[in-house]
């Protein structure tokens, strides 16, 4: 018997059921509060010690959704007569509107229990720095009249959007992409307006996903490779031959990085359906307030556009793929799989699960025999890429990936991604994109079963699959901020159901109601950001011009709180002249490395970020008693504000190494202790 797509929706959402469940967990006991350096608690809003377990049951419900796949592969065909009437009554206009209307309301009482009482009375905007947007947080009124303006528009403008040309919407949605992105890139950087410990976090964040390229330039041993290998390799060859680019010359790299990740984004909407530009509109108006470069996240790059590459670049290899044949495709996903790992090992992991998924989907049978040339393939490709990045920095920079311990570095810094979590919250539009991306998977399982498995449904499979993989971040970190990554593919598969192709199915159904009550008033709010953010964009100018006479002092190319300033560049004029045995640890392990040129001594990320339950700490401790350096260099307390955070954790590091060195004396910034006899 063929399996109905109402039947499969109907499964997908028992699913999403059972996969909220189990993450929320409401049975399992609550862990005791993880211990800081200091051997205080530590908040659950900071790392929340049930992150882990969570992740855990998130791992084991997405085993069991494809065992369930599995099952329905291989399982024989069901024929009886009630499973017909079943499907039959799923398929029924009646049943889908009743289901709709259902879904409506549930949404309705959760939102007005949960979500109502959270809400302002207007519209605020956080803003970063006094300039960069975070969000703007949707008031109830907002909610209500967009909720109202899509249910009465969205059902015209789906009427009247065959009347105007595909090509018309396709370069209005180009210029409104760079309109976005490209402002910010030709503004100033200030940072004067914010804590100075600020800036530290913004270093340390810098260090995380670029700091790589000062590891491949020193060929250091013991420092992180960061998040995006390719990225620092090619970062790393500049440098080696022009010297360390400015603070700036970075911010500037992930700005214009958001600008290609836009238009690859706009490049995927294109292939996924070039003849449907609403669902681009629906999908760019979810992702750019999330990308454009009046947003903090230019000085947090592992939530630009930069650490996500590779999602937008597989949906437009789904597409084309199925121009070539089979062997072709296995050869050309090989290599690519490679690229999104040495790019981002986390999220090329997800890329990678989809590209299989989707070979397989692909495949004439299920068989080892029909699946082994392809597989081979596929691995010929891996290696070719794998090899020509491992040329480019053996020749490059000397830096041979085996024998520079590459492939464990990668795992392990994969690994020390799942070292803390936050609280979980209730946010519905997440739960919108978990629930599309298990209705796409079982989909694909259903067609695949039934022996007609055509493009479409094997591409939304695919990017079914790279998201519940993904899926996995969120789980252990779920945040407003950390849901973005995923509206690229949730923006897809909803606008796929949404802005069906062929006949206008009817205005009540479920795909609309997740529409009105959710996804929209999500886009209106990002959009709502946007335009105040552009609009606080253009007086950075006159701000920064102002604040260089009064409050700034521009350091590496950005303006920054003057006391700060002065006392990083005394920090780095001290280094230059220091013994290469050195342990330097500081709050500014991003820029002193630029601006000393003595990267080789920063051996360690910032441990306040890095290193902060006891035991981290502890091995912190044990790693600098190993080593044994002569001379310990810390940042001078002195220099750092009283709310620093910094100002306690070198206490306790200077303490906890008393017994084995002595305060010589405090200059240029630094308390400066060496190695007792």
């Amino acid at each position: 018997m063929t399996i109905a797509r109402p039947a499969v929706a109907c499964a997908a959402i028992a699913a999403t059921a059972v996969g909220v469940l189990l993450v929320c967990g409401p049975w399992t006991a609550v862990p005791p509060e993880l211990v800081a350096f200091d051997g205080t608690p530590i908040p659950a809003a900071i790392n929340d010690a049930s992150a882990q377990a969570r992740v855990h049951r998130y791992q084991l419900f997405v085993a069991g959704l494809a065992v369930v796949g599995i099952a329905m592969l291989v399982a024989p065909r069901i024929r009886s007569s009630a499973a017909r009437r079943l499907a039959s009554l799923a398929a029924s206009r009646s049943f889908q509107q009743g289901a709709a209307v259902s879904l409506a309301a549930v949404i309705a009482g959760v939102t007005w229990h949960w979500i109502v009482p959270r809400m302002a009375a207007t519209t605020p905007m956080i803003f970063f720095a006094g300039f960069y947007a975070v969000a703007a947080l949707s008031s109830l009124r907002l909610y209500v009249v967009t909720a109202i303006v899509a249910a009465v528009a969205l059902p015209l403008v789906i009427r009247m959007a065959p009347r105007v040309p595909a090509r018309v919407g396709w370069l209005l949605l180009a210029a409104y992409s760079l309109a976005v992105t490209l402002p910010g890139l030709f503004e100033p950087l200030v940072l004067v307006h914010t804590p100075s410990w600020i800036l530290r976090i913004i270093e340390w964040h810098f260090d995380t996903v670029l700091g790589g390229s000062y590891t491949l330039v020193t060929g250091s041993t013991e420092r992180s490779i960061g998040y995006t290998y390719v990225l620092s390799l090619v970062k790393a060859l500049i440098e080696r031959r022009v010297g360390y680019l400015s603070f700036a010359a970075d911010v500037r790299l992930v700005q214009a990085l958001n600008v290609a990740f836009a238009l690859a984004a706009l490049w995927a909407c294109y292939t996924w359906d070039r003849a449907r530009p609403l669902i681009a509109v629906l999908t760019l108006a979810l992702v750019l307030p999330w990308v454009h470069n009046n947003h903090q996240n230019i000085f947090f790059p592992n939530q630009s556009g930069v650490r996500f590459m590779f999602f937008p670049l597989a949906i437009v290899l789904f597409r084309y793929a199925h121009r070539l044949t089979a062997g072709r495709a296995a050869l050309a996903w090989g290599a690519f799989a490679a690229l999104a790992l040495l790019w981002n090992v986390e999220t090329g992991v997800a890329v990678t699960a989809g590209i299989v998924v989707h070979l397989g989907a692909r495949a004439e049978r299920l068989s080892v025999g029909s699946l082994l040339p392809s597989g081979l393939r596929f691995l010929a490709g891996a290696a070719a890429g794998f090899v020509a990045v491992g040329l480019l920095g053996g020749v490059g920079l000397g830096l041979w990936p085996l024998a520079f311990d590459l492939p464990r570095r990668l795992v392990q810094r994969t690994a020390t991604g799942f070292g803390y979590g936050y609280p979980l919250y209730l946010d519905p539009l997440a739960i919108v994109i978990f629930g599309y991306a298990i209705w796409a998977v079982l989909d694909l399982v259903a067609a695949r079963r039934d022996g007609a498995v055509d493009p479409r449904a094997a591409d939304r499979g695919a990017l079914g699959v790279v998201t519940l993989v993904w899926a996995a971040y969120y789980v252990l970190q779920p945040h407003p901020w950390n849901v973005w990554s995923y509206l690229l593919p949730g923006g897809l598969l909803l606008g796929d159901s949404l802005f069906p192709a062929g006949p206008r199915p009817p205005w009540l159904r479920i795909p609309v109601v997740l529409a009105v009550t959710i996804v929209i008033p999500a886009a209106a709010a990002g959009t709502v950001q946007t335009w105040q953010a552009l609009e606080r964009g253009t007086a950075l100018a006159g701000v920064a011009e102002l604040d260089s006479e009064r409050l700034g002092r521009r350091i590496s190319g950005v303006l920054v709180i003057a006391g700060d300033a002065r006392a990083i560049e005394a920090r780095a004029a001290y280094l230059r002249s220091v013994p290469a045995d050195t342990v330097v640890v500081t709050a500014n392990s991003y820029l002193l490395p630029k601006l000393s040129g003595r990267a080789e001594l920063f051996r360690q990320r910032d441990p306040v970020y890095s290193a902060t339950t006891r035991s981290q700490f502890e091995e912190f401790l044990s790693a600098i008693r190993a080593r044994s350096p002569s001379r310990l260099l810390v940042d001078d307390p002195a220099t750092l504000a009283r709310d620093d955070p910094h100002r306690k954790y070198f206490a306790r590091l200077e303490a906890g190494l008393a017994d084995r060195y002595r305060l010589e004396r405090v200059q240029s910034g630094w308390s400066i202790w060496t190695r007792a006899p």
